[in-house]
């Protein structure tokens, strides 16, 4: 029987939650947590098998609480379950080690589905929960292999462009002539196929330098 904890600030999740969780025989709910800090503690004395836990709650927020509960026990399994589609919660939930994420407005089969699957150590993330890490981990790897194709000259390059300062302006901070600026400038354009030096600023804002 999986033993489960249900982690949420408001009641009304909680009861919804509560009320087929007790009519399915192959849960157990062990007890309900109001806050983050409240389901570290529960966690610690009850050492449940799964925790379904929101993300915006006070006294730790369910990420930071995944992280302090996988830190004391990593068997333990953190279904998120919240109202928010926020493409950041659903990528750090995943690299924190969640077993999975559902959406509030997720129907009763699928979290029931969802719970057997982590029961046997799958891990389940709704379609559009999963397309959302997906696109996500493909646009970190697009970003990683641009950043590989540059030189760390390049680089400073794009980096000053962000800033907003000219050839000239650029040519005089890195100790160069404005000749093997523009340069450096064609070199990136070429390796990554871009047009013209608006998109060289619009690609440094991307890449987060």
């Amino acid at each position: 029987m999986l033993k489960i904890i249900i982690a949420d600030d408001h009641e009304t999740v909680r009861d919804g939650l509560k009320t087929f969780l007790t009519e399915d025989n192959g849960f157990r709910l062990l007890a309900e947590a109001k806050n983050g800090e409240e389901a570290i503690a529960l966690t610690l004395e009850l050492c449940p098998d799964v925790i379904i836990m929101d993300i915006t709650m006070p006294m730790y927020n369910g990420l930071e609480a995944l992280e302090q509960i996988l830190h004391i026990n990593k068997n333990i399994k953190v279904l998120m379950f919240s109202m928010h589609s926020n493409p950041q919660y659903i990528t750090e939930a995943y690299q924190k080690g969640a077993y999975g994420f559902l959406l509030k407005d997720t129907d009763k089969e699928e979290i029931i589905f969802a719970l057997h699957k982590i029961t046997v150590g799958e891990k389940y993330f709704g379609s559009s929960v999963a397309n959302t890490i997906l696109d996500n981990l493909e646009k970190a790897q697009a970003k990683s292999k641009m950043l590989d194709m540059l030189t760390k000259r390049e680089l400073e390059v794009l980096k000053l462009l962000k800033t907003g300062l000219n050839n000239d302006q650029i040519a005089g901070k890195l100790f160069l002539s404005k000749r093997t600026i523009d340069t450096h400038k064609a070199n990136i354009k070429s390796k990554l196929d871009i047009k013209n030096s608006y998109s060289l600023i619009t690609l440094a804002y991307e890449l987060d330098l």
